[in-house]
């Protein structure tokens, strides 16, 4: 339905029932089964740009230990699609607007090995409220932070709702000359009215095939219809990007280091001093073959997390 509409889709690896727990992380062959799965069934519809490989899954600093485990997702699924002959399809990851961990998580999952990173990131920001601008809504700020990253970014959330009905000038500004040479747009969040009021359209009590569209709808029609720098996530994913990599952070005292996890979950224990990290290695347990022995391991300068100070 949504190809036949001519509207393009990214589609959750996850679910609530089937998804990496930020507060008891683990990669399984489970999951890894339940990933390829949504994979497998989504593939072969041209309009599906890529697969979000978690969502927020790392939202303050007590748990970013939990993004090595989303990363081996990321990871173990582009290496599944590569196996499995599909067209190319990219894998990424969507973070949630918190200050403390939004660039370090960026840079994370977007450095070290191309096969072990995100293809394009998503940012869920809501700083935008009503008839804010640039510069308040600090769209400057985050601009300026994504000015060089390497892979495509966009919005995949925004819409704030403090204020009612919600106005969107924001899409000016997202589709506007500041943003666009870094920017890739962004998806609006919800379609669907629910408690939280962030929906666009509801349905109509005894008559479920229609909807009845809100007035927050029709102020986003507007934006949009007056946007003439259209700028989006399918032109982005599709030609690729040439700026400069990610920096691979080295560890200090106050970081912890993760290894990518192996399908069976075995996390790296890293000492870290001032200019390095030295992890015990581990044995891949994996059952899909998909890494080549050990090449995944924590080294001196690959890719290392956050985590303010955590590590004991």
């Amino acid at each position: 339905m949504l190809q036949d509409a001519g509207i393009y889709l990214i589609q959750d690896l996850s679910n609530p029932s089937s998804s990496i727990n930020r507060d008891a992380p683990t990669w399984t062959t489970e999951l890894f089964a339940d990933y390829a799965a949504v994979v497998d069934a989504m593939a072969n519809y041209s309009n599906v740009l890529g697969f979000f490989a978690g969502n927020e899954v790392s939202n303050d600093v007590s748990n970013t230990n939990a993004s090595a485990f989303v990363k081996a997702a990321v990871r173990d699924m582009k290496s599944y699609i590569k196996t499995k002959n599909y067209r190319t399809i990219g894998v990424g990851y969507a973070t949630n607007d918190n200050a403390d961990i939004r660039i370090d998580l960026a840079h994370y999952f977007n450095c070290g090995d191309p096969a072990d990173a995100i293809d394009f990131w998503g940012y869920n920001i809501y700083s935008w409220c009503g008839d804010s601008s640039y510069t308040v809504s600090g769209y400057d700020q985050r601009t300026a932070e994504f000015a060089n990253y390497s892979v495509p970014a966009f919005f995949a959330e925004y819409g704030c709702n403090t204020v009612q009905p919600r106005q969107f000038t924001e899409v000016q500004a997202i589709y506007g000359e500041n943003m666009t040479g870094v920017w890739s747009g962004g998806i609006v969040y919800m379609y669907f009215q629910e408690t939280n009021d962030y929906g666009r359209s509801e349905s109509i009590p005894l008559a479920e095939s229609l909807l009845n569209l809100l007035r927050s709808c029709f102020c986003l029609w507007r934006h949009c219809l007056e946007v003439t720098r259209f700028h989006c996530i399918v032109q982005a994913i599709s030609t690729g990007y040439t700026k400069l990599d990610s920096f691979c952070r080295l560890c200090s005292d106050q970081y912890r280091c993760s290894s990518l996890p192996s399908n069976r979950c075995c996390l790296g224990r890293c000492k870290c001093s001032s200019t390095h990290c030295q992890c015990r290695p581990l044995q891949l347990h994996g059952i899909f073959s998909l890494l080549r022995g050990g090449d995944w391991l924590v080294k001196q300068h690959n890719c290392f997390i956050v985590l303010n100070g955590l590590w004991s």
